[in-house]
């Protein structure tokens, strides 16, 4: 059905799924109890997750995950996830999946959205269910999937329809509404929680007239101010009771997730100059064996190391050297052998026509059991299908003004039928490739008969426009690769380093032996790619295993369809939590630590000065003296950024006062006040109080899930498992 394929492309929710628990039950018989999982042993009895007491089963999830998968090829039959999109597939599915417990637990604390006295489970009741899909104001993403793309407008009908032809859904469609239908359920069963958190929010007038103060008051001052930069840091010693002063004033500010710092090296095979000879040599053979083939198509599509693409392009569609040597030339016209990136390539035009950019059709389908997404309701076997469809093809053929009354009573296209078997404008790649041919290859107004997967189509031909040029070429491509001995060479060299590897140092000096430069990245659990490694999942997965020693164990990761080798060790590790104060920190707070020393030199410098005298310590210090006018609210300090002590300063001192040093981010600085400017007393702070409200609801809808999960102490298990 039409409807079901919108609410699969537009819908978001529908990315996230659950799968049958049948099936999980039969997938857990077939594997053993004892299967270990991708990480080993251990993790036999760690789950992939706990949240407040509930497990996340790893076999569970990774069913979930086909499942997804599944369904996105349901749509797309090439649909193929990389590596790194399989990963944020995991990486959405896991954050839903915390977000469904965290939510279902906290409901039933509060006893939230229990829809009646026998269930102690947080449920959206069938009355607003109703309400969400066919109420005054549907769930967001039931508007969304049912909004009419010509009109704009959302369709209520469609939705009722749907509803009320459940019964002729195929296996696949209906497990694709039932999943959507799942996640508004508990989007809308999170919204609730939200809410009730948002609208809580109370602001009381007192601290409405603050912040109206806050954002109207003014003072005004002059000030001094001499950059940490303009002293060397080499002039700045710290001792390591700087070091530990500075750590414990702040040691708070890092509380950190897990850290891992990797160095490693990459060794790529790269075609030689005889490697690419070779592959010329070759590649100029094909081109012509392809020029003198009977049937180029079906050369290239023997012999390309891309797919053939038996698309019909219009101008500009195809790749841009290929649209200006190929577009307006004629059947057999050839172009190459060129270089594109890593690629020999050539290229055919197969044919050139004039072809429409869309078409229009009404049909009639006789569908049978077994076709694609044919209903449970559907018996037909598929030689009476082909006998029925064969029928009315005979008699609308002979009376062309049944058509229309046999798509609205006879076809099993239920959508279709509703307007007389009408399927609306469209383009050859949005239909079954058999329909498409039979309407591309007949005359408005013919009716014509023809078989594709979903069964035999009785179609009517009502319209085609916008006919132009298009032209189908195909496109003969090589890898330009390096040989099985370049690849060889480039293993034995990362081989000889990986057997040297016993430390850091040693890892540094091998390289330097070897003449290769080394990287260094900082890693966390949650990170995919390692700097230009776009498939490093397993190299952090490697860093954070327990078997793993930081400065000791090295290895060699392959990269086979790269060609690369990559030697790793972990030079340093942190666990979560506040960071120790140890060497790497040191390194970290270095640069915060000397600016410490430079703001008491600098300090020391402007007391010595006389801090009762701006324009002395200006003088005297050769610094200039400049003002600023700001409100309580602001941030920004004009020329020097986010200044929020300085600022503070301002508003804290009586006019007329030279302040003590004040140490900023960037400067140190003294400030002369010259004139607070209270606000006169608002008449009303109903908007200052609104203004509030609607802020602390926004900060709610975008942090709140993340506030829940860290409240919740989640057993985070990821980095074991994938």
């Amino acid at each position: 059905m039409a409807i079901i394929g919108k609410i699969r492309e537009k819908s978001t929710l529908l990315l996230i799924i659950i799968g049958g628990s049948l099936l999980i039950f039969i997938w857990q018989l077939a594997k053993p109890d004892n299967d270990p999982g991708p990480q080993g042993r251990r993790n036999k009895i760690k789950p992939l997750a706990e949240v407040l007491g509930n497990e996340i089963n790893y076999r569970e999830f990774e069913f979930e995950l086909q499942r997804q998968i599944e369904l996105q090829k349901d749509r797309n039959p090439d649909y193929s996830p990389s590596g790194m999109e399989l990963f944020n597939l995991r990486q959405q599915l896991y954050q839903s999946k915390v977000k469904e417990y965290l939510y279902l637990e906290y409901c039933k604390k509060l006893g939230l959205a229990i829809d009646n006295e026998y269930s102690s489970v947080p449920a959206i009741s069938s009355a607003e269910f109703r309400d969400m899909l066919l109420g005054t104001d549907p769930h967001p993403e039931i508007k969304r999937a049912f909004t009419n793309p010509q009109t704009g407008q959302f369709d209520p009908a469609q939705v009722k329809q749907v509803l009320d032809n459940q019964d002729q859904l195929d296996v696949v469609q209906r497990l694709q509404w039932s999943l959507f239908i799942e996640e508004i359920k508990k989007e809308r069963l999170s919204e609730k929680y939200r809410n009730l958190v948002a609208k809580a929010f109370y602001y009381p007038a007192a601290l409405a007239k603050m912040a109206y103060h806050d954002a109207k008051d003014q003072v005004s001052f002059r000030f001094v101010a001499k950059r940490y930069e303009t002293i060397s840091d080499s002039a700045v010693t710290v001792s390591d009771e700087d070091y530990t002063k500075y750590y414990n004033e702040h040691k708070n500010e890092y509380d950190r997730d897990a850290q891992a710092t990797v160095s490693f090296a990459v060794f790529e095979a790269k075609p030689t100059p005889a490697d690419v000879a070779v592959i010329e040599e070759r590649f100029n053979t094909l081109f012509e064996g392809m020029k003198a083939a009977e049937d180029p198509a079906l050369f290239v599509a023997a012999n390309s190391h891309d797919m053939f693409d038996s698309t019909w392009f219009r101008k500009g569609m195809l790749p841009p050297v290929l649209d200006t040597a190929l577009f307006n030339q004629p059947k057999g016209a050839t172009y190459g052998p060129f270089v594109d990136g890593s690629k020999f390539k050539a290229a055919i035009v197969l044919d050139a026509m004039e072809r429409p950019d869309s078409m229009r059709a009404s049909h009639i389908l006789i569908a049978y059991k077994g076709a694609e997404r044919a209903g449970e309701n559907v018996t037909l076997l598929k030689a009476d299908a082909e006998a029925r469809a064969d029928s009315l093809f005979k008699v609308v053929k002979a009376t062309p003004a049944m058509f229309e009354s046999f798509a609205s009573t006879m076809s099993d296209d239920a959508f279709a039928s509703t307007k007389m078997g009408d399927l609306n404008w469209f383009n050859e790649n949005s239909m079954a490739r058999p329909f498409s041919d039979a309407c591309l290859n007949n005359d408005v107004g013919e009716i014509v008969l023809t078989e594709s997967s979903f069964g035999y189509h009785i179609i009517k031909i009502t319209g085609k426009k916008d006919l132009s040029r298009q032209v189908r070429v195909a496109i003969l491509t090589n890898d330009i690769e390096p040989s099985k001995e370049t690849i060889a060479t480039e293993f034995t060299r990362a081989s000889r380093v990986a057997g040297k590897v016993k430390s850091v140092e040693t890892f540094e000096d091998a390289l330097e032996k070897e003449g290769v430069a080394g990287s260094e990245a900082v890693v966390t659990k949650d990170m995919y790619a390692v700097q230009s490694l776009q498939d490093g999942r397993e190299i952090v997965r490697w860093a954070f295993n327990e078997e793993t020693t930081p400065n000791e164990t090295s290895k060699m990761f392959e990269f086979p369809d790269k060609y690369q080798y990559v030697i790793c060790i972990v030079k340093s590790r942190r666990e979560k939590g506040i960071w120790e104060l140890d060497e790497d920190m040191k390194k970290n707070l270095e640069p915060l630590v000397k600016r410490e020393k430079k703001f008491e030199m600098i300090a020391a410098q402007m007391k010595k000065a006389g801090t009762t005298d701006l324009y002395k310590v200006a003088e005297k210090m050769s610094l200039t003296v400049d003002t600023a006018s700001i409100s309580f609210n602001m941030t920004n300090l004009i020329n020097y950024g986010p200044e929020g002590r300085v600022l503070g300063t301002a508003f804290g001192m009586p006019a007329g006062k030279v302040s003590e040093p004040v140490k900023g981010i960037i400067s140190a600085f003294i400030l002369l006040v010259d004139e607070k400017i209270k606000a006169e007393e608002p008449d009303n702070l109903l908007d200052t109080r609104m203004n509030e409200e609607r802020l602390f609801q926004q900060l709610v809808q975008q942090n709140f899930d993340r506030a829940l999960e860290k409240v919740a102490k989640v057993e985070d298990n990821r980095i074991l498992w994938y």
